[in-house]
């Protein structure tokens, strides 16, 4: 049988899993990453751990809500411990 292998997000989805505590908006995560610019933050960070399903959103059917917030889903969870995260 073969066996799936994980792979391994970016190295950008992985600061951004650390840097997660329970729900945040796009401003408290990219405040978290130090980061300014939101473009690059949607493009690098967000949208490929989204992709991954690693973080999913509060609001599933609403993406662009004011009050959208994003949480960690199981998968995202699990990530964390496999590379070993809290090091960041």
């Amino acid at each position: 049988a073969v066996k799936e292998i994980q792979a391994r997000p970016s190295k950008q989805v992985l600061r951004l899993l650390a840097k997660m505590k329970g729900e945040m908006t796009v401003l408290e995560m990219m405040a978290a990453l130090k980061l300014g610019g939101r473009r690059n933050f949607l493009e690098r960070y967000l949208t490929p751990a989204l992709n991954a399903g690693l973080i999913e959103r509060t609001e599933p059917d609403s993406a662009h809500s004011p009050t959208q917030r994003y949480r960690l889903t199981r998968s995202g969870k699990a990530s964390l411990t496999t590379f070993d995260l809290r090091k960041d």
